[in-house]
C-alpha cells in the first residue's frame, strides 16, 4: 500500500471511529469530471448544487455540488481518492450532515469582493482549500470549515488532513483569514484570475464551456493574461476585449491581433479592435 492510500485510509478510520458521515465537495470543471463516477455506483439523492437558489444560479451544475457519501457509494468515493491529480474536489466529514446547513455555510463565503469588483471562490478545488487551510491557525479554521468537522484534501504533491476544533455554523458577519494568507503580490494576481474567470462565466457561458471541452480554463487564462502583459494591455476593457474573442476559434488566431513594430499599446488595441470587429461582422450569417 503506498504512503498515499495509508493516509487516507487512516482518514476514513479515524471518521468512523467518530462515527462522522461523510461528503464530498465536488469540483464538476475537473476532467474528467467526477460527478458521474459518485452517481454511477447507487442512485444518489442527498445531493446540492451550492450555486443553485442564488445569483449565479445558471452556473449551478459547474459550481461545487455536496454529495452525501454512504454505504452504497462509498466504492465511488474510494475510486476518487485513488486519482488526487484529477482534482475531482475534496472530502470531509460532520457529526450527523445537514447538507442544507453546510451548503449555506459555503454560500455566505462563496463571493469575495475586491476593489468593487466579485469573484466566486473556488473552494471546491482541492489545491486552493488545501493551501489555505494549511495557512490558518488553529482558531481560524472553524470560521472556513464551519459544520464540517475534518476535511481531506490533496494540495497537489500529496494528501493533507486538517480537523476543526470547534465544528459550528459561523453566521455573517465573520473574518475571512483565508483569503490573507498569500503574499501581495499573489494575492492581487489570484484575484484578478477569479474575477475574470467570474466574469466568463456571467458573460461568455457558452463559449466557455466551449472551450472546456478542448483544454481547461486556468491554464487558457493564464496564456492570454501572459499575453495582454506582453503588449501592454492592462485597462478592464481590453482584458474583456481579448479573453472574448479569444473564445472564437474563427477570430483566435487572425494576423490583426500581432503588435506591429513601434506601435504602442493603446495603438495596438485600437487597430485590433476595429480589425476584429470588423472580421466578426463578416462572418455573422
Amino acid at each position: 500500500m503506498s504512503m498515499s492510500s495509508v493516509l487516507t485510509s487512516q482518514w476514513l478510520s479515524e471518521q468512523r471511529s467518530h462515527q462522522r458521515d461523510l461528503v464530498v465537495i465536488a469540483n464538476p470543471m475537473a476532467t474528467p469530471n467526477p460527478i458521474p463516477t459518485l452517481f454511477a455506483s447507487a442512485p444518489i439523492r442527498d445531493y446540492v448544487k451550492v450555486y443553485q437558489g442564488t445569483p449565479f444560479e445558471n452556473l449551478a451544475p459547474l459550481g461545487p455540488w455536496l454529495v452525501r457519501i454512504n454505504v452504497s457509494t462509498i466504492a465511488a468515493l474510494s475510486a476518487l481518492l485513488q486519482s488526487p491529480e484529477h482534482h475531482w474536489g475534496w472530502v470531509a466529514s460532520a457529526q450527523q450532515l445537514d447538507i442544507n446547513e453546510v451548503v449555506a455555510h459555503w454560500q455566505a463565503r462563496m463571493v469575495i469582493h475586491d476593489e468593487g469588483q466579485r469573484a466566486l471562490y473556488r473552494f471546491q478545488d482541492n489545491r486552493v482549500i488545501a493551501r489555505h487551510l494549511q495557512a490558518l491557525d488553529s482558531h481560524q479554521i472553524p470560521l472556513l470549515l464551519g459544520p464540517l468537522c475534518s476535511a481531506l484534501c490533496w494540495d497537489g504533491e500529496q494528501w493533507v488532513s486538517v480537523d476543526n476544533r470547534a465544528p459550528c455554523t459561523y453566521p455573517e458577519p465573520f473574518d475571512t483569514p483565508w483569503l490573507k494568507t498569500t503574499s501581495s503580490t499573489e494575492q492581487s494576481a489570484a484575484a484578478q484570475k477569479a474575477i475574470l474567470e467570474t466574469w466568463l462565466w456571467e458573460n461568455q457561458l457558452e463559449a466557455t464551456q466551449q472551450l472546456l471541452t478542448r483544454e481547461p480554463l486556468a491554464p487558457w487564462l493564464q496564456m492570454q493574461l501572459d499575453k495582454a502583459d506582453s503588449w501592454g494591455w492592462s485597462r478592464q476593457e481590453q482584458i474583456h476585449f481579448l479573453l472574448e474573442h479569444q473564445l472564437s476559434d474563427d477570430l483566435a488566431n487572425l494576423p490583426a491581433w500581432t503588435p506591429r513594430a513601434d506601435e504602442a499599446p493603446d495603438a495596438h488595441f485600437v487597430r485590433v479592435q476595429q480589425d476584429i470587429l470588423q472580421t466578426s461582422r463578416g462572418l455573422q450569417p
